[in-house]
């Protein structure tokens, strides 16, 4: 589209071109930071030559054949019109619900359709995807445990756990699966209210950075693991937080995504976590 403005701008096929560009966007973007801002590059020539901006014309709206609702367009308010139509849940039927669009005056209107649904549930339940990727997480307690040839150290209990005591130590262990390799992939954990990370997310001046991924940044309320390369199969990250608030703790869902392709994305449920002394 950018070569054609350029070189062709009465090219008929360009409108085509337009349109396939709409059809990918997701929400206010497309796919990633760099799709975005070369579609935003090549429409932005294309309303140039086109004088698009400059048109007027109405837009009705109507659900399950409805009242329709009118939604003017002109240059002074194409940026900012009366987009949002409030329907009270009732007016919706069972099954198939149909949207109306009806485009009066002018010469062309673009629009994009997405469907987000609130279920109201006791707990944040994971967020599934067919991409191929997850991440599962889990508490374990770090108790003294002795070895074979009776030294002591602390090691993670056998068994998961949703309660521990204040002053205890446990091992956060996040297991990620992935049907294909991946790249430049962030996880980002929140840590239940009450608990501190006791992990450092630096190497100290001598020492060799030795894990598989490539970054770790620990804040008050989470930490964050960033993966240039992720390998097919599972992979685990694990860290170390402690108990101290006395309480029941809620730690909000841990997310997985692509960081240059929001579609690339899962996360876990919502998880609890009781502190007592």
């Amino acid at each position: 589209l950018i070569a054609l403005t350029k070189l062709a701008p009465q090219d008929p096929v360009i409108p085509k071109i337009v349109r396939q560009i709409m059809l990918g966007r997701q929400g206010d973007g497309w796919s990633s930071t760099r799709d975005t801002a070369l579609a935003v590059i090549a429409l932005a020539d294309y309303l140039k030559t086109s004088k698009e901006l400059g048109q007027t014309f109405d837009v009705q709206v109507s659900i399950n054949g409805g009242p329709a609702k009118t939604i003017h367009m002109d240059p002074s308010s194409i940026f900012s019109p009366d987009l949002k139509i409030t329907l009270p849940i009732k007016d919706l039927k069972s099954g198939a619900n149909t949207i109306s669009l009806t485009k009066i005056g002018g010469e062309m209107c673009y629009y994009s359709a997405r469907l987000d649904q609130t279920v109201v549930e006791d707990k944040l339940m994971p967020l599934r995807s067919d991409n191929g990727l997850s991440i599962l997480r889990n508490y374990y307690l770090l108790e003294p445990q002795r070895l074979e040839d009776g030294t002591m150290r602390l090691l993670p209990s056998k068994r998961s756990i949703d309660e521990a005591k204040s002053g205890d130590l446990i091992q956060v262990v996040l297991a990620i699966y992935s049907n294909q390799d991946r790249e430049f992939i962030m996880v980002e954990d929140p840590i239940p209210s009450g608990c501190r990370i006791t992990e450092r997310d630096f190497v100290p001046e001598g020492e060799d950075w030795g894990y598989w991924w490539s970054q770790t940044v620990v804040r008050d309320d989470r930490a964050a693991f960033f993966m240039r390369y992720l390998a097919s199969g599972k992979q685990t990250l694990t860290y170390t937080m402690r108990a101290e608030q006395i309480g029941l703790g809620h730690a909000m869902p841990t997310g997985i995504s692509n960081m240059y392709d929001p579609s690339q994305s899962a996360t876990t449920g919502e998880a609890l976590l009781k502190v007592t002394e």
